[in-house]
């Protein structure tokens, strides 16, 4: 039998996320399978107020806005990676290594195509943020006092 998508393909899976978002949002296995993307395993049960707060914001989503969300984002971006070299900012990218939804090399990638970009790859998926919120601060307050003692040169 043949599979009405091909599962490696970024259209199909968006779609499917999309439509997810829209359908299903209510539903604690689509839910759990959002967390799961985002966040890693160590840390959801580590941390059951981030998986609680995360399963409350998406059952209270409004499903149609939520699937807009998504489809803005994984259908409807244009791609900016050709446009980097514009930027003539200091550009600082930080990853989770873990990242299914935007690959480390992808985002390592991007930092270089950015005159003197700077990447740093941190431990987690999605929201490194949250998982890895002291290794993120010290890498931003590190790459803030470089820039600012930049500056004052």
């Amino acid at each position: 039998t043949r599979s009405l998508c091909d599962w490696s393909s970024d259209v199909c899976s968006s779609d499917l996320i999309s439509s997810g978002a829209r359908w299903m949002p209510g539903s604690r296995v689509f839910r759990n399978g959002v967390a799961k993307s985002f966040f890693s395993p160590d840390v959801l049960e580590a941390n059951p107020a981030y998986a609680q707060a995360f399963h409350e914001m998406l059952r209270s989503a409004d499903p149609k806005r939520l699937a807009n969300a998504v489809r803005s984002v994984l259908l409807r971006g244009t791609p900016l990676k050709d446009r980097l070299a514009e930027l003539t900012v200091p550009t600082l990218v930080i990853a989770g290594k873990q990242d299914a939804m935007y690959p480390i090399a992808a985002q390592a990638e991007a930092a270089l195509r950015v005159p003197g970009g700077r990447f740093e790859p941190v431990g987690g998926k999605h929201i490194s943020v949250v998982e890895r919120c002291a290794e993120v601060s010290e890498i931003l307050r590190d790459f803030l006092a470089h820039e600012i003692g930049r500056a004052h040169v």
